[in-house]
């Protein structure tokens, strides 16, 4: 973690503040990219509230000259959110971004993709920049995650393609009642 430098952990640390508890670093790896940053802890049993008043990030998403405002949970809610404010990137499994990108190119035509377990967007709001999608529809059952994700697509109205949020679980059967662990 040297890489990193503990002057940005240390200020992290006094961001989390004596109600939120201690940090942490994490580190992912992108491609070729490695980055690495900090993270809120909650102590365990302990609920931070989620800022109705969510915060918002310009994300620009690399080669298509598209610049995204996403909105997030506060930073010390949730890992994907402390991922989007240090990294100012979407982040998307390469092997599902390189999988999106190849069929793409064999069918020679905009796909229309599905994002199940939406969370924030990441992967589906990349594909409709990339223009890999004429049609992106996000599932997202968590309520709270679902309202972030409504504003994201609210606040980006230049975005290519059809963005469609469905707040419905997605399963292999129909009619049965699930739960949801927040």
């Amino acid at each position: 973690q040297s890489d990193f430098g503990a002057g940005a952990c240390g200020a992290a640390s006094s961001t989390c503040g004596p109600t939120v508890g201690s940090f942490g670093c994490y580190s992912h790896s992108h491609g070729n990219e490695k980055s690495l940053g900090c993270f809120c802890k909650q102590p365990v049993g302990r609920s931070v509230p989620m800022n109705e008043t969510s915060n918002s990030v310009s994300v620009p998403i690399r080669g298509t000259g598209i610049t995204l405002e996403v909105a997030t949970y506060p930073i010390w809610n949730d890992v994907v959110s402390m991922s989007i404010h240090s990294n100012k990137e979407l982040f998307c499994d390469d092997v599902v971004m390189s999988a999106a990108r190849q069929t793409r190119k064999r069918l020679g035509r905009p796909l229309a993709c599905i994002d199940v377990g939406a969370n924030l967007g990441s992967c589906g709001l990349w594909w409709l920049a990339e223009r890999l999608c004429h049609q992106g529809i996000f599932y997202e059952v968590n309520p709270r995650t679902a309202k972030l994700l409504h504003k994201t697509l609210r606040q980006n109205p230049h975005l290519p393609g059809k963005a469609i949020l469905r707040t419905t679980a997605v399963g292999d059967r129909t009619g049965e009642e699930t739960t949801l662990f927040i």
